[in-house]
């Protein structure tokens, strides 16, 4: 899991404004619950890159699920 984190974080480093990039490093972190704040703070930044990009939609969702906001995260999973 470490190295995942530490091969993601480069990734992004490499291609910061990359949307793929930061959904890919905000998916790792909310889905292990390693920093979903941070998570939800990047795919953010990816939505305002790519606002119609389903895959970081669904990023998006599961990270305020995690949040406990259960209403937000099912408005925009549907």
């Amino acid at each position: 899991m470490d190295d995942a984190e530490i091969l993601y974080r480069q990734a992004l480093v490499l291609d910061p404004e990359n949307p793929v990039r930061l959904n890919d490093l905000a998916w790792f972190l909310i889905q292990n619950n390693v920093n979903v704040d941070e998570g939800m703070d990047l795919i953010i930044k990816s939505l305002n890159l790519s606002p119609d990009n389903w895959n970081a939609l669904d990023t998006y969702g599961w990270g305020l699920y995690k949040q406990g906001k259960l209403e937000e995260s099912l408005n925009i999973l549907k």
